[in-house]
């Protein structure tokens, strides 16, 4: 088929369609990172070329990010998703049943509903501290992605369904291997032989026995609290049975199900990836890590935390957003074009892949000075607001930025705060630390890390007569 004809602007843009195309897509299976930084450097701020069955937009440009997020966002719809264990939820669904469903499970997060679970963040928090008291007694290496996302799947878990879901036997272990298998995929050529051959990857029957079990779990869980039927829903999960579409509709058991998976799952993988590079990144950086441990010092002490000191840990707030500008969770992000449309001085055919890759725009001299040097003040409110607002979005944008992003901010800045205070996370010397782009932006080796008791804070002393 003869690749449609598109308004090329002057300059150095140029569209590519040629058998090079096909060996330039198998590279970008390889390393998408390093192939769409090269085709971005040589080309610009729009980029088109095709791969076999599509063709696509590289788009690198905050105004023209915003068009297809927001300006135009009606146009765009939202590939569907890879992550089996979400089934169809927000993550994944598109058009007006995504529409329906982000307005039932909204109330969800209201921040009113957010603040009501400070009190569990704490806890879980707590528990994996107390958990480090003898990782720190022992000295041995600790896999801190497992840890991280332990702790957020006890958060979400218990804010979705009042118990510490992963508690139940096996579901930690299912969750960890589901991980490893979407994580850990065969190169492109070789998916692509299985399809045609309609031979399913090796791994399928182990997921399908890894999600059978979770599913029992889940469904059981579901049909525990509609019986209960609360006066008042008691959990996460609790709001979603009571919620109801405009038309008076509530949601099947399967959408119960989908939608409370991506309430547990989605936000405690990201966070789990956000969270392990910022203890690298500290590690690396003990300037930073000295400073957020002052204030943490300051705000809290070795009191308990309550919702009040949350505005005061700003700093652990900001080491939580620079990790996340340096290495994005949702390192790419796309959307497909329903109908004609133009951007810049470009024509958009119906179809039209428009990629976006987020970790490149985050570290973009344009836009960031120094762009790869870990520097949590850039977010002070004062330099923030002179940046576009698409040259930074780890979350996403326009009617679909993610659901979660308030919730994941604020325990991600308790933890970071509470875990200072006690212990320094320490990468194991020598550990190869290097960043995958697969379903998140993820360490490819994981991070192993020695745990260790902080020392005492150095105040600073006060001068003679103050």
């Amino acid at each position: 088929m003869t690749p449609p004809t598109y308004k090329l602007p002057p300059g150095p843009r140029r569209s590519l369609f040629s058998l090079r195309a096909l060996k330039d897509f198998l590279e970008s299976d390889r390393d998408p990172l390093g192939f769409f930084g090269r085709y971005r450097q040589e080309h610009g701020d729009l980029v088109c070329f095709q791969v076999p069955g599509q063709v696509v937009m590289l788009v690198s440009h905050p105004d023209y990010i915003k068009h297809f997020l927001v300006d135009n966002g009606a146009n765009y719809s939202k590939p569907s998703g890879i992550i089996p264990i979400l089934g169809n939820g927000l993550l994944a669904s598109d058009g007006e049943f995504w529409l329906r469903q982000r307005r039932m499970v909204q109330p969800a997060f209201h921040q009113d509903r957010l603040n009501n679970l400070f009190p569990l963040m704490v806890d879980s928090i707590q528990r994996m501290l107390g958990r480090w008291e003898e990782y720190a007694r022992e000295g041995k290496p600790v896999e801190i992605p497992q840890e991280m996302l332990r702790v957020m799947l006890s958060i979400t878990g218990r804010a979705a369904f009042t118990q510490d879901f992963i508690e139940q036997p096996g579901v930690l272990e299912g969750i960890l291997k589901h991980n490893q298998i979407i994580h850990h995929r065969s190169p492109l050529a070789v998916r692509l032989l299985r399809r045609l051959f309609r031979r399913p990857p090796p791994s399928a029957n182990q997921m399908r026995e890894i999600l059978e079990g979770l599913d029992e779990r889940l469904y059981a869980l579901i049909r525990e609290r509609r019986q209960a039927a609360p006066a008042e829903p008691q959990n996460m999960l609790d709001m979603l049975i009571a919620a109801r579409a405009p038309s008076g509709q509530a949601m099947t058991d399967k959408e119960l199900r989908d939608e409370a998976a991506n309430i547990f799952f989605a936000g405690a993988e990201t966070s789990m990836s956000s969270l392990t590079w910022t203890w690298h990144l500290l590690d690396k950086h003990p300037e930073v890590r000295q400073r957020l441990r002052q204030e943490v010092s300051e705000a809290i002490g070795d009191r308990t935390p309550t919702l009040e000191d949350l505005p005061k840990l700003r700093y652990a707030r900001m080491c939580f957003e620079e990790a996340m500008r340096l290495y994005p969770p949702a390192w790419v992000l796309g959307r497909q074009a329903r109908e004609a449309d133009t951007l810049g001085e470009w024509d958009v055919p119906p179809g039209t892949f428009m990629m976006t890759v987020v970790y490149h725009l985050q570290r973009d001299p344009t836009y960031w000075e120094n762009p790869d040097r870990f520097e949590p003040e850039r977010f002070l409110p004062e330099r923030a607001v002179k940046r576009p607002r698409y040259s930074y979005f780890p979350f996403g944008g326009g009617q679909r930025q993610c659901i979660g992003n308030n919730m994941m901010l604020m325990q991600a800045t308790l933890l970071i705060a509470m875990t200072a205070r006690s212990y320094e996370v320490r990468t194991v010397p020598g550990f190869p630390v290097e960043a995958e782009a697969s379903v998140t932006l993820a360490p490819k080796y994981g991070l192993q890390a020695t745990i260790h008791a902080a020392p005492p804070i150095a105040m600073p002393s006060l001068a003679s007569g103050t």
